[in-house]
């Protein structure tokens, strides 16, 4: 134990530190002090446990001998006390009336104590996460470790360590809060060996690996938890641990933790390349780029044709060049060259940047300028390498340069991008390899022995593939794929593409692109008809990867029917398995299927397979919207053409994940359509993912969907679903809190739908203006329309609508102060929407009634209301409601003085409206500040 720290008695006396977290240590003066016996210092290690309070002498004599106590143990207690004194100081120990009294100045149990109940009323995680630290730090091993005293071992001791357990639980919490999951794995792996029987170590270890991106890791912990529980004790994990292993096994985005802008470090890079050789120039150059970072903004462009390796060295490079960039590497295919889809505008990919380095979606801001300052203020200060890979213009990366020194910036292009270079920016131009890197290159593929025993084949397959390293690689994985390579070598391989040459000849040119086209003709040429036309169609999807039963769709084909296609496409690496069931191509490969297409299908069925595809998507959309919302209103889906397989959604958690994975395309699907002149898809596709863009909050999207879908029905001239678009547009202004767009929207709904005569249309946007003005404080404004809404609504309109109306006004009286009658709509909303099954009007209503409820001070049914009410949002998958609950939560806890509780649920709600960029979070904040 350290001596710093020890302060001096005012009376003169001795400074006395005793430390029993570990072996005993008695420091006198800062002096080490050697207590000699057992009995000194169990008598010692007691009395330090009530340093400052006095023993009575029968309790000290209890402690240190336990049942076996000597005949006259007051005796023998004054005895020891005296031997005590001579090896302490004599002012040590004082005798008082009611015992002894240990004068010592600091016992580091007690300091432990102390400074665990100063960590729990800490004003924020990071002051708690500190004091924790402290108090940590003071444990050297055991408790009274080799001293024995049957109170020690029985009571104390074991209170100690649970103590100590509960705050290292305390303290990995508080890291994995913040991000570190990294940083406690191994720590963790460590105390779940020592502490089998501690569950709670296992469940943290078992999240830190899923947030570290070990999912199989993570659920093998889950495994070991089982059997040792199993063997020890006869018993199956906790309701956590399970709950925790289920939702690991789902892939719950919800378990990754919560980042904040500034300590977000993206890792965006993909992998290096196995086998990159050469380049020493170019390496050296970017070298030299990186090395002006300090002075300036600095920026590479790397120009040359396709298929040079333009992206394989400046992935390579930034791998190398990482540790020299702490805070983390931004990566962006622009798509500048790639015939299926359009170049990325600055916009998105700025936009993509912000998320990665933390920023909610719904904090993103709209129009370029704002969004470049934000990129440019958050990596402002910071070590960050930006690959800007294949880029159409300079006009298309300039506003994703970094602002300010610290930073680089790799371009990759087709084009020299003079302008940049006329603007600082160091050129690097890529050639083909050299013959002597082209045979590095297969030796790192394919193996150096191998190489050097074929000198004369691993020439002519050098000389066929002129230098161009995709021609090389592409060659290398044939090799290492085929059943005779392990056989006849590189001298089957050669003899191979001897026989192809006439289809290769393009290798042998210093035209890239002709090149591509010869080496993919290679593979594609070995394909089955039916992998061959898959090949060619799937250029027409619009995501980054493409599912099976997507592909099976723009096929034509059943389900059972494509998996074939798609494996052979993934053995000749024309398509990669990204992840089970989602395949996905390079840009090149996606390029050359789309020559393909050109050529060889007809105007008729290209249309015909995009028709396909759009209705995949909108049909597996509606499917998913109503799943997760079995209520919405319906909408008649535009019918499918014939060979069209939706996906299948058994439960809403499928559904969701579904909408995850397909919303990119999705969001493209939507632009396709209006492209193709397929309106009825463009507003139904946006309307399937209306509740989903809601309920997690990416505002910013659904602006963007409902912005075409409106311009959609204007060319159908549907004006009842132009009214449906501006009353969604309304909402979504209102959670931007652009209220006057809101307003405006609304009243064009409103007027629409007056002018259709539509009831339930009115009755809707009434209800959505109630919600703006409520948010505006207009709370009597509010009230009014809830209440036009429900006079206007149908007689024999059904329970789930009328428990929904009911508990928009119910809100709204409790706004204005009228709780009798907001628990009278309240109660009866409850129970429409119980009966209709209603589970979204369920958690929503369940809501109010807490928030009633603590406003009568009926703190217990509050609370109780509230859990029903989160616990629904939960199993829907509501984000944004979730966070209101769990603030609301927070504020009651708070009313009944359980600050501990309203801390942690106020902390679970700002985390995911941080999250989501939601404004309500600057409340809940100030809360957490406020004490």
């Amino acid at each position: 134990m350290r001596a710093a720290g020890l302060r001096g008695p005012a009376d003169g006396s001795v400074a006395l530190h005793v430390g029993v977290l570990g072996p005993l240590d008695v420091q006198v003066d800062g002096r080490p002090v050697r207590v000699a016996t057992g009995r000194l210092q169990a008598l010692l290690a007691v009395l330090a446990m009530s340093a400052g309070r006095a023993v009575p002498p029968d309790r000290l004599a209890s402690a240190v001998w336990g049942e076996e106590q000597p005949d006259h143990a007051r005796r023998s207690v004054q005895l020891y006390v005296t031997r005590l004194r001579r090896a302490l100081g004599a002012g040590a120990i004082r005798t008082r009336p009611d015992g002894y009294l240990l004068a010592a100045d600091q016992v580091d149990a007690l300091r432990f104590q102390r400074l665990l109940d100063d960590a729990s009323a800490a004003a924020d995680d990071r002051a708690e996460r500190a004091g924790l630290a402290a108090a940590l730090e003071l444990w050297r091993g055991t408790p009274f470790d080799g001293v024995r005293a049957a109170w020690l071992e029985r009571v104390e001791g074991p209170r100690l360590l649970d103590r100590y357990l509960a705050a290292v639980e305390r303290r990995i919490d508080l890291d994995l809060a913040a991000g570190a999951e990294g940083e406690v794995v191994g720590q963790l792996r460590e105390l779940t060996a020592r502490h089998p029987l501690r569950e709670r170590f296992w469940e943290q270890l078992m999240l830190a690996l899923y947030r570290s991106g070990r999912q199989a890791d993570a659920l093998e912990t889950y495994r070991r938890l089982y059997r040792v529980l199993a063997d020890e004790l006869g018993v199956a994990p906790g309701a956590a641990g399970r709950e925790l292993h289920r939702r690991i096994l789902a892939g719950d985005p919800a378990l990754r933790g919560p980042a904040t802008p500034r300590g977000v470090v993206p890792r965006q890079l993909p992998p290096a390349i196995l086998g990159f050789s050469g380049r020493a120039g170019s390496l050296a150059g970017l070298d030299a780029v990186a090395g002006r970072a300090d002075e300036a903004a600095a920026t590479a462009v790397i120009s040359g044709g396709g298929g040079v390796g333009k992206t394989t060295l400046a992935v390579q490079w930034a791998h190398r060049a990482a540790e020299r960039f702490p805070d983390g590497q931004l990566y962006v295919d622009l798509c500048g060259f790639g015939p299926s889809r359009r170049a990325l505008r600055p916009v998105e990919a700025v936009r993509g940047f912000l998320e990665a380095l933390g920023t909610p979606p719904a904090a993103v801001p709209t129009d370029l300028p704002a969004q470049v300052g934000l990129y440019r203020s958050l990596i402002s200060g910071r070590r960050v390498i930006v690959l800007l890979d294949n880029a159409a213009d300079a006009e298309q990366v300039r506003p994703l340069l970094p602002g300010a020194p610290g930073s680089v910036a790799v371009v990759t292009s087709r084009h020299q991008l003079p302008g940049l270079v006329a603007e600082g920016a160091r050129p690097v131009t890529l050639d083909v390899l050299s013959a002597g890197e082209s045979r590095e290159l297969l030796a790192g593929r394919l193996g150096a022995d191998r190489v050097g025993a074929a000198p004369r084949a691993t020439g002519r397959i050098v000389e066929i593939c002129a230098g161009l390293p995709l021609a090389l690689a592409m060659v290398a994985a044939r090799a290492t794929t085929s059943p005779w390579y392990g056989l006849d070598g590189l001298d089957a391989l050669a003899a191979e593409l001897d026989e192809f040459h006439t289809s290769l000849d393009a290798l042998a040119s210093a035209d890239a692109a002709t090149d591509l086209r010869a080496v993919f003709s290679w593979s594609y040429g070995r394909l089955a008809p039916a992998a061959r036309r898959l090949f060619r169609l799937l250029s027409l999807h619009p995501g980054r990867d493409v599912g099976a039963l997507a592909a099976a769709s723009l096929a034509g084909l059943p389900g059972s029917a494509v998996r074939p296609p798609l494996a052979e496409l993934c053995r000749a690496h024309l398509l990669t398995e990204r992840a089970p069931g989602r395949y996905a191509f390079h840009d090149l490969l996606r390029a050359y299927a789309a020559e393909l297409l050109d050529d060889h299908d007809t105007e008729a069925d290209r249309r015909a397979a995009r028709r396909r595809l759009l209705d995949h998507l909108l049909g597996t959309a509606a499917a998913a919207a109503l799943t997760i919302e079995p209520l919405r209103d319906p909408i008649a889906v535009v019918p499918a053409a014939p060979g069209v397989t939706p996906e299948p959604f058994g439960k809403r958690e499928d559904a969701l994940a579904w909408l995850h994975a397909e919303l990119p395309a999705l969001r493209s699907a939507v632009e396709l359509a209006r492209d193709d002149g397929l309106d009825a898809h463009a507003w139904q596709l946006t309307w399937s993912l209306a509740d989903f863009l809601n309920w997690h909050g990416r505002w910013h999207d659904r602006e963007a969907t409902l912005r075409t879908a409106l311009a959609a029905a204007g060319r159908l001239g549907d004006h009842a679903e132009q009214a449906r678009a501006h009353r969604c547009l309304g909402h979504t202004y209102t959670r931007l809190e652009r209220y006057e767009d809101a307003h405006a929207h609304l009243r064009k709904a409103l007027t629409l739908y007056l002018g259709l005569d539509d009831p339930d249309g009115q009755v809707q946007t009434h209800q959505s203006l109630s919600i703006v003005l409520e948010r505006q404080g207009e709370h009597h404004a509010a009230l009014r329309h809830a209440e036009r809404a429900l006079e206007l609504y149908a007689p024999g309109g059904s329970k789930a609508g009328l428990g929904r109306l009911l508990n928009s006004a119910g809100w709204c009286h409790a706004q204005v102060g009228d709780l009798r009658q907001a628990l009278a709509h309240c109660e009866r909303a409850a129970t429409l929407a119980r009966e209709s099954g209603d589970w979204v009007a369920q958690a929503a209503t369940w809501d109010s009634l807490g928030y009633i409820r603590h406003r009568l001070g009926q703190h217990g049914p509050a609370l109780a209301a509230y859990r029903l009410a989160l616990d629904l949002r939960r199993a829907i998958g509501h984000r944004c409601g979730e966070a209101g609950t769990l603030a609301r939560i927070g504020d009651t806890q708070d009313a009944i003085g359980d600050r501990a509780a309203a801390r942690a649920s106020w902390r679970d709600a700002l985390a995911i409206l941080d999250e989501m960029g939601e404004p309500g979070a600057d409340a809940v904040r100030a809360r957490l500040q406020a004490g």
